[in-house]
Parts: C-alpha cells; structure tokens; sequence
C-alpha cells in the first residue's frame, strides 16, 4: 500500500532531513541536541568550581559528595508554529509558457510548491533558533512572539561580559588586543578549567582585529580546515588560528518585524568559547494531535482548503539554545560608541 508524502509522518520525516543553510553558530557551538518529553523543561546552569578529592583510608568508607553549585531553571520552551498556503488557482497560472513550473502539471507544480513552502517554514525557525544562539552566547536569550515575549537569562558573571571603553577600546588609537585576550582566556580557563578555542568576531571587533599588528604578525590563516569542518562554507569567515584559538567573523544578517535588516551578532562583540556538550540545543514535544511520534525536533503536517482550493502547510518546532555552563564563555564588548 503507498504512503502520502501529505501524512504528518511523512511531512514530518521530510522536514527534519532538510539541512537549511546559515545555521554557522548552531552547528559550531551548539551542536548536542537533547529532546524533552514534557513541556516543563529542567536546565542544569553549572556553577561550581572544580574540587580535588580528599583521600581517605583504605579500611574507611568513602567519603561523601555533595553536589552543588548547581541552578535548576524549569522553562516552557519557545513555540515556533506557522503555515502557509498554496493554491490550485496560484499553481495552475505558473505552469503556462513563461510560468515559474512551465512544463509541469499541475499536481507537479503543486508539490514543488509544497516542498518550496516546508524549506521556507523550516528556514524561519533556523533563523530564530540562530537568533538565540547568538544571544545566548552573551547569557541572555530574548524570545518576541506574536503574543508573548520573554527572557532567560544563564547568570553570566560580570568577568565573562567585559566592555572595553575609551583608549581600550579595539578601535581606538591604543588597543592592546593581545593583553586583552590573554586575559580573557585565564577567566575562561580558571571558571571551567579548560582554555578557549574557538573565537567570533562581529564584522567592527574583527576589522580591529585584522588591523592590530602583532595580531596580523602572529595570526596563522593557511589552515583552513580543522577535523571535518570546512572553515571556508560561506557561512563565516575563517580569519586563522591565533593564540591557540580558530578565530571567525560572523556576519550573517536577518530581517526583524519592522523589515529592518539586523546581524545576528553584534558588531562590537567578540566571543571566546571553550566547547562542550554545555551548549546544547533544547526541543520540547509537539503541541499537536497529529504528533504523536517519537520525539522530533520538527513536525509538519497538511490539511486542503475546499474552496477556494489549496493545500495548507505547516511546520512546528519548540527550540531553546541554553548555555548549561557560563563559565565556557565569555563575550567582550570591544568596539562602537
């Protein structure tokens, strides 16, 4: 017996294999994925430092731990759950000499526009998810809906949010980049006990950057590749490895409620990040009928409209980026006014 591409299993299988573009800090940072099974989701925020073990005797019973230094923060993940439509009348007129799917039938065009309308649906939410992800790195995510909005915020300490003013700043006439990241990687490695490696520069902070000359004495860019990461993929540029650290600038932009067009992350920020499976992307269950499948990180489905005639489309996804430990990162503000 055939199975409809148009069920909610097979909508939904569809839609989790598709690989959207510009998800760079996503895919870099956050790349443990840990699904939820209930809609009151528990995140661990780490906070202690690291304890040697006391040594008991051999014959003694083994002494007791305590774990602390542990915040629990239970959250309603973000709902992301929009759809669009596609009509018979829209699909027959582009299917003409000239048309957008000249050559195809109707029933074809109609499915390539269902498939068109899943990839743009899926693409929106990777934005708000990449959105999150960069906010998160600086401790704060703003969630802003159509009827709700709120924050959560991963208690960064004041030494892992640095702002740099006056002649110290990067752009100034006196910057002095090196002091400042070497003393940005003693805080990140005394708080989580391992160095950073991997750095984000916003478009301002990484102009300074590549103008500072002992950084462009030291910096080593003919490696463009580390482990399986294509470092040249369009999505970031790969600056070269300084200090021990794979340094990128990130530019990708998206267009806020207003039509404005914003970077996701800032210009003046610079993020040095020890990675871990402590940057983790979230996904609580589906809120939907239809749903009731194993746990995916995204769900689809399709309905027809009678009259006038179409195809509904909708994707769902329940997504939060958490900073699990703060002491892995730190983003210094560097540059602007």
């Amino acid at each position: 017996m055939s199975v409809s591409l148009l069920t909610a299993r097979s909508l939904t299988e569809t839609v989790n294999t598709i690989v959207p573009a510009n998800q760079f800090v996503l895919d870099l940072i956050f790349g443990f994925r840990k699904q939820h099974f209930t809609e009151n989701v528990d995140i661990p925020i780490k906070r202690r430092k690291r304890r040697m073990a006391k040594a008991t005797r051999r014959t003694s019973p083994a002494g007791v731990v305590v774990k602390g230094g542990e915040e629990i923060k239970t959250l309603k993940l973000p709902h992301f759950r929009e759809k669009m439509n596609s009509s018979a009348a829209a699909a027959l007129s582009q299917t003409g000499q000239g048309g957008l799917y000249a050559g195809q039938s109707q029933a074809a065009a109609q499915k390539t526009i269902l498939v068109e309308n899943l990839a743009e649906l899926k693409d929106r939410t990777i934005v708000s998810m990449e959105l999150m992800a960069c906010q998160a790195l600086k401790g704060v995510v703003t969630v802003i809906g159509v009827d709700i909005s709120f924050t959560v915020d991963f208690g960064f300490e004041s030494s892992h949010l640095p702002v740099k003013s006056g002649t110290a700043k990067w752009d100034s006439t006196a910057p002095n980049i090196v002091k400042d990241i070497r003393a940005w990687k003693k805080i990140v490695l005394k708080d989580c006990g391992k160095s950073p490696t991997i750095g984000i520069l916003g478009t301002s902070a990484a102009d300074a950057f590549l103008t500072d000359e002992k950084v462009m004495k030291g910096l080593n860019n003919l490696n463009y590749k580390v482990g399986v990461l294509n470092l040249d993929s369009g999505e970031a540029n790969y600056l070269g490895r300084y200090m021990n650290i794979d340094w990128y600038e990130y530019a990708q932009e998206y267009v806020d409620d207003n039509d404005d067009e914003q970077q996701m992350f800032s210009p003046d920020d610079v993020s040095l990040i020890a990675p871990s499976n402590d940057f983790v992307r979230n996904f609580a269950p589906v809120v939907d009928n239809k749903g009731n499948l194993n746990p995916v990180e995204f769900f689809s489905k399709s309905w027809e409209e009678e009259d006038p005639s179409g195809t509904w489309i909708l994707v769902e996804t329940n997504p939060l980026t958490s900073v699990n430990n703060p002491g892995r990162v730190l983003t210094a503000t560097v540059t602007g006014s």
